[in-house]
């Protein structure tokens, strides 16, 4: 599926704003030392940008399991 230049933008701005919510997420489970669910939410303010950054670049992940076949 090939998207437009507008749904890309939506898409990328959107996974950005869910970004910087976990990050800012983090932070505050930070101040109250709750470390693992800081850790979480890092892991998904990682993946959010990484995922915006695909798109923007026009890749697509793929999953180990997905390209053995399985």
């Amino acid at each position: 599926m090939t998207l437009s230049a507008e749904e890309r933008n939506a898409i990328i701005n959107n996974r950005i704003e869910k970004s910087r919510q976990a990050l800012y997420a983090a932070k505050c489970n930070i101040e109250m030392q709750l470390w693992t669910t800081a850790a979480n939410r890092l892991y998904y303010a990682a993946y959010n940008m990484a995922s915006a950054l695909l798109v923007k670049n026009n890749h697509t992940a793929h999953t180990l399991l997905a390209l053995s076949g399985y």
